[in-house]
């Protein structure tokens, strides 16, 4: 009855699987009996097993969405599954459903960390790629010529200007950063910061981010054998004594590197 159920066409068939809950907890069950090929009954068993937090499951099915499904239509479920496994600390399940987006070519292929490291496309603020948290009197715009960041004077003195988080590897890694500014003095407080993704410690900060010319610097941090993820962000933070920034930062490229021992 569920079976045939499923393949009646509805917009919301969601109430379908709690009643199959009642029956079987076993995921797998209601996948073999009941699932059809119907994109559209597929992603709502995956954002079914989102919500409910069997992430697992939800990941085993992303192959059979990307086979059957469309890009404009499933894409979405899929990001916000990989937005929650890597909530979730699963950083094996979230790398995986993101290969899989990037091999079916529902998302840009970048080969190299940070995700779209020239920002010269707009950011998909979810899993692996930049985030551009919404704040007021600062204007963040990516573009050819990389990310073109605006200070008002009015922004927050404290704020995330981009961040994302990154599956790395144990060990020591740089980042390579090319940048100019207009504007902004020595030591306002503009840097880039590393921190453990899911404690929330910081591994290690950049100095200040400040030079009227074209500049290329770096810094190198440790990733613990602890952290599942980190969380690369650049922050600004009013320095004492200084007013709020009122100036442009131009960020043209980002590029990690491990470091051979």
């Amino acid at each position: 009855w569920a079976r045939i159920t499923a393949e009646m066409p509805s917009d919301d068939i969601k109430p379908l699987f709690q009643l199959c809950r009642r029956v079987t907890s076993d995921s797998q069950t209601v996948e073999q009996r009941v699932l059809t090929a119907d994109p559209a009954v597929v992603r709502q068993y995956v954002e079914f097993l989102v919500q409910g937090n069997d992430l697992v499951a939800a990941a085993g099915l992303a192959p059979r969405l990307l086979r059957y499904g469309k890009q404009k239509d499933d894409c979405t479920a899929l990001l916000a599954l990989v937005d929650r496994l890597i909530s979730a600390g699963d950083s094996a399940a979230a790398v995986e459903v993101w290969s899989a987006l990037a091999g079916a070519h529902w998302i840009p292929a970048d080969r190299s960390l940070p995700y779209n490291s020239a920002f010269s496309r707009r950011p998909l603020q979810a899993g692996f790629d930049w985030r551009l948290p919404a704040q007021e009197g600062l204007n963040a715009t990516p573009g050819e010529a990389g990310l073109n960041v605006e200070f008002s004077g009015k922004e927050p003195e404290s704020c995330a200007i981009a961040e994302q988080v990154l599956p790395l590897q144990p060990g020591e890694h740089e980042l390579l950063y090319r940048y100019r500014t207009a504007g902004i003095p020595a030591g306002a407080g503009l840097h880039w910061r590393i921190a453990d993704a899911m404690s929330g410690a910081v591994l290690a900060t950049s100095g200040d981010l400040a030079s009227e010319t074209l500049r290329q610097d770096s810094f190198v941090f440790h990733v613990p054998d602890s952290a599942r993820f980190v969380r690369l962000r650049l922050d600004y933070q009013r320095a004492i004594g200084t007013p709020r920034i009122s100036g442009v930062l131009v960020l043209v490229s980002t590029k990690l590197e491990t470091r051979l021992h």
